[in-house]
């Protein structure tokens, strides 16, 4: 049962969150809102964020996450030994990440789902080790190190070894091949409009894990701070003080960026304000664990955090993403280009405000 739990937890640890129920209600209410667009295919103009994209894929893209979060404990779960003084293993990325984007871009295939979960779950761990241990060298959030050699370097390698797998090979050169069936059209495009925003907002919160909806982003939300509320020491490994500051200083950092970069988003149909819940969450959750100091979680903080992070982060991730699509373009398509040119522009990003905010926690004025 408890590595049960432990696999369900990674879901929503992306954001540093840990959350064994934040992470069921995340699935649970993807599963309703897919089955709700399957089973309204008929309808027209329906005002909804597909989950994993419109190409109709959620089930593979969870597929490939639960294949790659079960292989990898069934190969390195021997290293998860609280008695031995390891209590935490970085297994999270195969369900946040690469597999998700093979699963999207190849196809509804459980060839193409299960060979990337079991790839990126056999290949990912002694990067996702490295990187816990380089962080900690260097004092950084570990999703900084994670996103450029974990998901960038590991997943160039996890990549070139799934598209040469004989079993997958049609469909990694023959897009006819694929199997998808695409979501009916949904009305979700941008609009300067207050309620435009709170959707946004709400799909951003999931963005990053491949969910990108609004009403599971909004019950997700509600399951974490319910966690919190009933038992504070069942997510974030059991450090319940900074919870409140990263749920509600990523809220108001993505809102404000949604609010600051609405031209953006009108001119291009999306840009990357989704990197500010992470860019918020998590170096308040590693100041709080690793600082000197109490956690960082006074109101004023928080605000000038958020925004900060909203001004900035959204610039330089989509900078550093804009000059790597087309270089990676050239090799990788779909989804996966996205993952490989956004994750280390997510790390950037996330760098640039840590840095930035522990400037700000250095002035004394906060504790």
């Amino acid at each position: 049962m408890g590595r049960l739990t432990w696999v369900l937890a990674n879901w929503i640890e992306c954001h540093g969150l840990m959350c064994i129920l934040g992470s069921v209600v995340m699935l649970g209410s993807a599963i309703i809102v897919h089955a709700y667009l399957r089973s309204h295919a008929n309808k027209t103009d329906i005002k909804m964020y597909p989950p994993s994209g419109p190409g109709g894929n959620y089930l593979a893209m969870m597929g490939s996450g639960f294949a790659g979060l079960i292989i990898a404990n069934l190969v390195w779960g021997w290293r998860l030994d609280p008695a031995a003084g390891m209590s935490y293993i970085a297994v999270f990325i195969v369900c946040c990440a690469v597999p998700q984007g093979l699963a999207i871009t190849y196809g509804n295939n459980w060839k193409v789902w299960l060979t990337a979960g079991a790839i990126c779950g056999i290949i990912q761990y002694p990067f996702e080790e490295a990187g816990m241990d380089i962080s900690k060298i260097i004092h950084v959030p570990p999703l900084v190190i994670f996103t450029t050699l974990v998901v960038f370097v590991s997943g160039i390698i996890c990549v070139e070894i799934f598209k040469i797998c004989p079993w997958v090979r049609k469909y990694v050169k023959d897009p006819k091949a694929r199997t998808a069936k695409p979501y009916v059209q949904t009305n979700c495009a941008p609009r300067a409009t207050g309620g435009w925003l709170i959707r946004r907002t709400l799909a951003d919160f999931t963005e990053i894990m491949f969910f990108g909806n609004e009403w599971v982003g909004l019950a997700t939300i509600i399951a974490c701070v319910a966690s919190w509320l009933l038992n504070p020491g069942s997510l974030v490994y059991g450090t319940p003080g900074p919870v409140p500051a990263m749920i509600f200083g990523g809220i108001m950092a993505d809102s404000l960026a949604l609010f600051i970069y609405h031209k953006k988003y009108l001119e291009r149909g999306f840009f990357n304000t989704f990197c500010t819940v992470s860019a918020m969450m998590l170096p308040m959750l590693y100041m709080a664990m690793n600082g000197p100091t109490a956690a960082p979680t006074s109101i004023p903080f928080v605000i000038i955090c958020a925004i900060l992070i909203a001004f900035v982060a959204p610039l330089v991730c989509n900078g550093m993403a804009d000059w790597m699509f087309p270089r990676m373009g050239k090799r990788y398509e779909g989804a996966v280009n996205a993952v490989m040119c956004n994750a280390p522009s997510i790390g950037v990003s996330i760098l640039v405000v840590f840095l930035g905010m522990s400037g700000i926690w250095a002035t004394g004025l906060f504790g």
